[in-house]
């Protein structure tokens, strides 16, 4: 084997080339434009109402995150609907296909997370911080060895909800809105309002530090989603193990 295919094996040139190639497509390809933007600011409202539900337990010093946790569901069973409506007239990739690109996007979209993580470490701390507070607010004992299963279903929570939420809804609804002419714009931008608000979204919890980090994995899900052929499955779970080992290097470090 020469040193060039060594070097593609080591950085995945494959993998970006596969991941480009169905970018390529699926920017291109002509969806059908039946959604108006009334149907865009409902998706965006959906998006919106956890986020700001969260906000405002942070302003009022709730305690808990019971009642942005409520919000958050109650929108992601309206996206669910919603995103089930929605019909695709073109062969998507097989599932091995799909988590092959959809690992690709993500691994893309870590790259600020991970400078920013570096840059402030402290993050890491904030993100146990919330966690003990969910864990008090469900009346969950806060011990490191005992509510491992309690981080597990809250960040399979979060990741169902958030995916179905601006995925699933926001990216398919945009990219099928009337108003944008050109299946590029309205691709392109699907994945840009997807990604800055949910970034956006984390901010008041977090700060913008980590709401700059989640914009480029909310970037990196994005693309995933697209270059998938809209499979949500995949983007659930990439999302999962990313808060569930995060989280659990959080309390354990």
């Amino acid at each position: 084997m020469s040193e060039r295919s060594l070097f593609s094996k080591f950085i995945g040139s494959d993998r970006w080339r596969a991941l480009f190639n169905a970018l390529k497509l699926e920017f291109a390809f002509p969806l059908e434009a039946d959604k108006n933007l009334i149907d865009v600011m409902f998706a965006i409202l959906l998006c919106a109402i956890g986020p700001i539900a969260s906000a405002l337990e942070v302003k009022y010093q709730a305690g808990s995150t019971l009642y942005s946790t409520m919000a958050f569901g109650i929108c992601a069973v309206f996206a669910i609907l919603f995103q089930r409506s929605i019909q695709r007239k073109k062969v998507s990739p097989t599932t091995r296909q799909s988590f092959s690109l959809t690992h690709t996007a993500f691994a893309l979209g870590c790259i600020p997370a991970l400078l920013v993580v570096a840059l402030d470490p402290s993050l890491l701390a904030k993100r146990e911080q919330l966690l003990n507070a969910s864990a008090h607010g469900a009346g969950v004992q806060v011990s490191k060895f005992t509510y491992m299963f309690f981080i597990a279903l809250f960040t399979l929570w979060v990741a169902v909800v958030e995916e179905y939420l601006f995925r699933g809804l926001l990216i398919s609804v945009i990219r099928r809105c009337g108003a944008l002419r050109s299946p590029n714009v309205r691709t392109g931008s699907a994945c840009f309002v997807s990604s800055v608000l949910f970034g956006l979204s984390h901010w008041a919890m977090w700060g913008p530090g980590a709401s700059l980090a989640l914009t480029g994995i909310g970037l990196g899900l994005a693309l995933g989603y697209v270059a998938n052929g809209e499979k949500i499955w995949p983007m659930i779970l990439y999302h999962w193990g990313f808060d569930f080992l995060s989280t659990s290097v959080a309390i354990f470090s």
